[in-house]
């Protein structure tokens, strides 16, 4: 166990890589409690190495690695290696994931969740990994996920997926149904008229009309057809038609 937290922690790309044959077959004999102290002590290290380098996590080639490496290893290596390298690594190697490791479970979820905000179409994955895990009783820590939305902005998603969210939230961890609820006030909201423009268009309305009587005219106000009304506040617009104001006959008189 100790040699493989090694390899993990001060290995290089290239050591790694080249090495993972090796380690693989460490990694899929030692216990499930064995493993999860390596992954956790890895994490420990990598945190520590922060404090003397900017960014510890790894550039890997992983194109190079063995297609035959178990989900351990792939997870664990996932883990070391920089956001895009790991991202390639979940798509090619993880993507269809359907074991039950608790540490392959958080990578793979943490990965998807990260596709997700960065590229919509990754949702629909990414909720059916969630879902999955929740199910199972595996609710991760959400603070990557909060960490990701802060600093790169990556907030992106599409109303539809934030309603499928909110119309199940008892498939969902509640940081994700937070962040969908969130989504859906934000639309309500974009669709409201504000009052002081209502107000400003009925007085505006009135104006015309006393205008057209002075002048001999009136104005009929009537309501304009509406294809369809989307869900939220709704202000009618009403259109204006002259006509003319007549106080006698329209012929054989004359008009007063």
């Amino acid at each position: 166990m100790f040699v493989s937290l090694m390899f993990l922690t001060w290995g290089s790309s290239s050591t790694i890589v080249g090495l993972s044959k090796v380690v693989d077959e460490v990694f899929n004999s030692i216990s499930t409690e064995g493993w999860y102290k390596v992954i956790h002590s890895m994490q420990d290290v990598v945190l520590g190495l922060r404090s003397y380098k900017p960014n510890p996590l790894l550039s890997l080639d992983v194109t190079a690695l063995p297609n035959d490496l178990s989900d351990r290893t792939f997870a664990a290596i996932g883990m070391r290696a920089k956001q895009e390298e790991a991202e390639r690594l979940f798509i090619k190697y993880l993507s269809d994931y359907q074991g039950s490791d608790p540490n392959v479970l958080k990578f793979c979820q943490e990965l998807v969740l990260n596709l997700a905000l960065a590229n919509p179409d990754y949702w629909q994955q990414a909720l059916k990994v969630v879902a999955e895990n929740y199910a199972e009783g595996f609710i991760f820590d959400a603070n990557a996920f909060y960490s990701r939305i802060r600093n790169d902005n990556a907030n992106t998603l599409p109303i539809r997926v934030a309603e499928e969210i909110t119309d199940h939230p008892e498939k969902y961890p509640r940081f994700l149904v937070t962040f969908a609820e969130s989504k859906c006030r934000e639309a309500v909201a974009s669709k409201i008229i504000p009052v002081g423009k209502i107000a400003q268009e009925d007085r505006w309305g009135r104006a015309v009309a006393s205008l057209g009587r002075q002048r001999g005219h009136g104005e009929a106000w009537m309501e304009a057809p509406q294809a369809s009304c989307p869900q939220g506040l709704i202000h009618a617009q009403l259109h204006p038609v002259p006509f003319l104001l007549l106080s006698g006959p329209l012929s054989g008189g004359e008009v007063s």
